[in-house]
């Protein structure tokens, strides 16, 4: 009888791993970590990167590292300036948080940029008012050619001479 019970699968041990769970279920184990948004547009990476973080947001709501591991999760990187690290200091319980959305699509990279400042809006602190800052960065190469060409110059004069011979 013991050897038919342990042969039934038992799954729910992988329902509640981020990296196990089936992707059907992974809103309901967002939701029951704590997680308050939920995208089913998201990659399934994606989905799997947030839930994992769900639980560490969720328990930071109201603090900066909250508003970093948010970001983090939606696949973004934040630079977080309060308002006491500022020079001259800035209006107290406020802050500065610069968005990398890390996408090349214009479209893509307006979605991302409004879906982390909710989220920022969420769990930042209640009494803190906040600047959301979107950071472009760039890459550029430049490839540079250059022709050389081997040439003498040799100056040269003449004189005319008028004969009226």
């Amino acid at each position: 009888m013991v050897k038919h019970l342990c042969a039934i699968p038992q799954p729910h041990r992988d329902l509640w791993n981020p990296d196990k769970c089936p992707v059907r279920l992974l809103p309901w184990l967002a939701w029951a970590l704590g997680a308050n948004y939920w995208n089913d547009a998201w990659s399934e990476s994606r989905k799997r990167r947030y839930v994992k973080q769900a639980l560490g947001s969720s328990r930071n709501l109201g603090v900066k590292k909250g508003v970093m591991q948010i970001v983090q999760a939606l696949g973004g990187a934040v630079t977080v300036v309060e308002w006491f690290e500022k020079t001259p200091p800035g209006p107290p319980n406020t802050f500065e948080a610069y968005l990398d959305v890390g996408t090349v699509s214009p479209a893509a990279a307006a979605a991302a940029y409004s879906e982390m400042v909710n989220e920022i809006q969420r769990v930042k602190p209640v009494r803190a008012h906040f600047t959301p800052y979107q950071a472009l960065q760039g890459e550029a190469t430049r490839k540079l050619a250059g022709v050389g060409r081997v040439f003498v110059s040799a100056r040269m004069k003449f004189t005319v001479q008028v004969s009226d011979a």
